[in-house]
């Protein structure tokens, strides 16, 4: 159908409106989105709200549990017991292992979130728990206590196969006492982890899974949906729903960064946040419908609103068009006799344009891996030495997929320590430190060549692993050694300590090589020879002497602030741990770990302000991180006259203010006539024999002397201002007669009150 220049009039009028009513009508869509996206951002955010509540409501009570399993693994009754290789010899032993339960059990009644708390031995049979003892570990394990998918074995080569710093092992399905249970464990060794010390023995902590579920619910949404924790390895550590459903969906989308994902035929929001402090993750998935209720309705209503509007928009566009349209088309009907009047009808040109973009992805791609191999090529050597692969094969693999040569066997490997001896000490990223390990590095590659490789394991540690097939390996490394120090000997400020282990004769050896370097670093040695140390030097017997007698001397002389009693203990201490006997790496560990408790014994005995706790945090550092028995105990020495001091000038300033709160006492309490030092003794808590010392010793005389000679001074006060008699002024001093207070006057003063009275 033809349409006439009148009817095209009319429809391009009515198109205009039209257009018109979309364009408003796109604003108020493109509000309604916008609006949208606003209250989806509040739900979303609502929901991390809880969920980050719940994340800090959880880690506290996880974090009383850690302080809980660090006390107990600090505790000289848990630490007495681990190291006794048959702990039930004899009565004194059964009495022991009864003081440890009872101490468990004290422990766990601390905290309301325990379930139970275990140690287990790795010397003995011996279980004991907060409730029981059990004397055969395959009985408590079959009976008692059982994973659903471990054996006994598998279960104690779990808790002692490595050294545990609280670890969480993963929610479990458990048999405690014949019922069914889901668990989560924490494992607690009985030594801090940094001191190289073996496993033996554990402190577990039990937590059902339906107390940290409890604290979970309060971070879904209208309590509907399934919130979960995973840890570092994406294995589940807790969960709460009210929906039944794998939630591997749930953590495959929250691993690939989704914020939504589909389960069931249900949308379903994600939240998640990272925990930075323990690399735990947590999770929550909420319905969409549940989360995004007032959407639902405010949808309904707009969209009702919407299309209301546009029939109501069209209407009247069609009514404006055709009332605007009439006098065009009128006139359009008087000019289409003119054929002469008509002018051709102009096009609307349209401009093509693009925008060209040039990205060569592939060329881009390839400058980014460029950047990041020496990265890869540094995280491979540091999971190769620290055994993180299975077998040779994939340590091959990483080889070709890093473009790198594979290595020749067999391998001679050298740590090597850098001690500052200038610059900063507070600031171990020293401009000097770090300008020689440049040199270092460079050095050592230039000595191995392309057949070794260095890496640096630390600010101040490094390790050389080179090709040695030499059969005097030993001769081998020590020439590297020397070399290595002939180099470096012009670069003043710094000293070099070299440590090494047996040789390796495969990438899985590797790792061994450099636990038994880094053994040999931390082992104290009575003297340094040649700045090298052999990890087959060390000896392998040797129990450390601490007897728990000399412990609690060290800790008196210390808060008594005797310097030299400190002196003799500690002299005591050295030679018979490293004059009369060479101890071995364990026991040094052992006695550094024993050293460590009692210094922390100390410090919570005193009182010190957070600038002297940072200080004190500063020196225990450098003590642990001795090289020699003689600078260790140089360092120990030094810490513990610091703590004597504090401790001495801590006890003048506790005197001062005792002295003040009496004499303050007394003048506010001298007029009563019943004011005796058995009051004052009784109100500040003290025996009279030792407040009676204590007086004469802060003011020059005794408690009654100086009672009476302050009420003769005030007596004498109100005699020289006031007109009262001498009867009003005793009693107002605290004597029960005027006779008894003239006696007094004349004692101390010469004169009788009235004499004073008449010469004043």
């Amino acid at each position: 159908m033809t349409l006439n220049k009148k009817d095209k009039i009319y429809i391009s009028f009515l198109t205009s409106y039209l257009l018109l009513l979309l364009l408003v009508l796109s604003l108020g869509a493109i509000s309604y989105f916008a609006t949208l996206r606003i209250v989806e951002k509040d739900t979303n955010e609502a929901n991390m709200a809880l969920l980050d509540k719940s994340r800090q409501i959880i880690e506290g009570r996880f974090s009383e549990v850690e302080r809980i399993l660090n006390q107990l693994a600090m505790h000289p009754q848990i630490t007495r017991i681990s190291y006794s290789e048959n702990p039930i010899d004899g009565g004194n032993s059964l009495i022991q292992i009864k003081d440890v339960r009872d101490l468990l059990a004290q422990y766990q009644m601390q905290d309301s979130f325990l379930a139970s708390l275990h140690l287990f031995l790795s010397e003995s049979n011996i279980i004991i728990t907060s409730r029981d003892i059990y004397l055969r570990k395959d009985i408590f394990y079959s009976h008692f206590f059982k994973y659903k998918n471990l054996t006994a074995a598998e279960w104690e080569n779990l808790l002692f196969s490595e050294i545990h710093s609280v670890n969480y092992h993963p929610l479990s399905n458990v048999k405690i006492n014949c019922e069914q249970e889901s668990v989560l464990v924490i494992s607690q060794s009985l030594f801090i982890k940094g001191y190289g010390l073996t496993n033996s023995a554990v402190i577990t902590a039990f937590i059902r899974a339906d107390t940290v579920s409890s604290l979970l619910e309060s971070s879904l949404l209208k309590g509907s949906g399934v919130s979960m924790i995973l840890d570092k390895d994406g294995q589940l550590i807790a969960e709460s729903r009210d929906l039944s459903f794998s939630l591997e969906p749930i953590i495959t989308a929250v691993q690939q960064g989704d914020s939504e994902t589909v389960i069931q035929d249900q949308r379903m929001i994600l939240s998640s946040i990272y925990s930075e402090e323990r690399g735990w993750t947590y999770i929550t998935a909420v319905p969409r419908k549940i989360a995004l209720s007032k959407i639902v309705v405010l949808r309904r209503y707009l969209f009702l609103f919407i299309t209301i509007s546009l029939m109501t928009g069209i209407i009247i566009s069609i009514f404006l068009a055709l009332r605007t349209s009439a006098p065009l088309r009128e006139i359009r009907g008087i000019l289409s006799h003119r054929k002469d009047l008509l002018s051709d009808e102009n096009s609307l040109n349209r401009f093509p344009g693009a925008v060209q973009e040039l990205l060569n992805r592939n060329s881009s791609f390839r400058e980014r891996i460029s950047r990041q191999t020496s990265l890869l090529y540094a995280s491979f050597l540091e999971n190769l030495i620290m055994g993180n692969f299975e077998d040779d094969h994939q340590v091959e693999q990483a080889f070709s997929i890093l473009d790198r040569s594979a290595m020749q066997f067999p391998q001679a490997l050298l740590c090597v320590k850098i001690i500052n001896r200038c610059g900063n000490s507070d600031s171990p990223y020293s401009e000097a430190l770090l300008s020689f390990r440049y040199i270092l590095r460079t050095v050592s590659e230039e000595l191995v060549g392309g057949k070794g490789i260095c890496h640096d394991t630390g600010f101040d540690t490094m390790l050389v692993l080179w090709y040695c097939p030499e059969t005097k390996y030993r001769e081998a490394v020590e020439k590297l050694a020397e070399e290595i120090t002939a180099l470096m000997s012009s670069c003043d400020g710094c000293q070099l300590i070299f440590s090494s282990g047996h040789r390796a004769d495969s990438f899985c050896d590797v790792a061994r090589t450099y636990k038994e370097g880094i053994t040999a670093q931390n082992y104290l040695y009575p003297v340094l020879k040649n700045n090298i140390r052999w990890f087959m030097d060390i000896p392998e017997k040797g129990i450390p002497y601490y007897p728990l007698e000399l412990e609690k001397c060290i800790i008196n002389s210390v808060i008594a602030g005797d310097l030299k009693g400190t002196e003799e203990f500690l002299i005591q201490l050295e030679e018979n741990n490293f004059t009369v006997i060479s101890i071995s790496y364990d026991a040094q560990q052992q006695l550094k770990s024993d050293l460590r408790s009692t210094l922390l014994k100390i410090i919570n005995r005193m009182e010190l302000i957070e600038n002297e706790t940072i200080g004190l945090q500063k020196s225990m550092t450098v003590l642990f991180s001795s090289y020699t028995v003689a600078t260790f105990f140089m360092n120990l020495r030094s810490l513990l006259s610091v703590l004597a001091d504090q401790r001495n000038i801590g006890k003048h300033s506790h005197n001062d203010v005792l002295k003040n709160k009496l004499l303050e006492y007394i003048n506010n309490n001298y007029c009563d006539s019943q004011f005796y030092l058995a009051e004052v003794a009784d109100n500040f808590k003290m025996s009279e024999v030792y407040l009676s010392q204590f007086f004469k010793e802060q003011t020059g005389e005794n408690f009654s002397t100086y009672l009476e000679r302050h009420r003769i001074n005030k007596a004498k006060t109100l005699m020289k201002i006031d007109e009262k008699t001498l009867s009003e002024i005793s009693v107002l001093c605290g004597y029960n007669s005027s006779q008894v207070f003239r006696r007094a006057f004349k004692r101390i003063e010469g004169i009788s009150p009235s004499q004073f009275r008449e010469n004043s």
